[in-house]
């Protein structure tokens, strides 16, 4: 099977048809972590960003950090390169620098599985105005969708042939 294979069934939001693959693999699997670090590497790469996107889009940084497991933070920033995403990138790993100075202020743990312990999470919120620049800086970029989705559909694309 080929990343082809799997986006014909949507060829009208290929980078779409491929995420939901995606998700059908992590979402289900026992680990998503394991999962994330085992499967194909486009498949992985297009995960991580689209759920990157779609969660700045929804609720900013604050929201991605504390619904995503641990294993995104280790695996982002190579899938954003792997896509070139290099200002995407930058804005990551600056809105990351600050969570890690979050957290060592308001003491959760960044490198447990996620960081869901509210309590000590909605801290962030002390630093909202910090967080809501990272997530300005994302929409300015997001703005006509070029710097984010396109270039993601853009991967897809390039490894059509791709086997999984």
């Amino acid at each position: 099977m080929t990343i082809g294979d799997i986006v014909k069934e949507n060829p009208d939001d290929i980078r779409a048809a491929l995420f939901d693959y995606g998700i059908d693999i992590f979402c289900n699997a026992k680990n998503e972590g394991k999962a994330l670090r085992k499967a194909n590497e486009v498949v992985r790469n297009v995960y991580l960003a689209q759920i990157l996107c779609d969660e700045i889009n929804n609720g900013g940084f604050i929201q991605y950090f504390f619904n995503q497991d641990s294993a995104h933070f280790e695996l982002i920033e190579g899938a954003l390169s792997a896509i070139g995403m290099t200002a995407l990138s930058g804005i990551y790993k600056d809105a990351f620098a600050a969570l890690q100075a979050a957290a060592a202020r308001q003491t959760f743990n960044i490198s447990a599985s996620n960081c869901r312990d509210l309590e000590k999470f909605s801290g962030l919120y002390d630093d909202n105005e910090e967080f809501d620049a990272f997530d300005d800086r994302f929409y300015e970029l997001d703005k006509d969708e070029t710097n984010t989705y396109g270039l993601i559909e853009a991967y897809v694309k390039a490894h059509l042939n791709d086997k999984i």
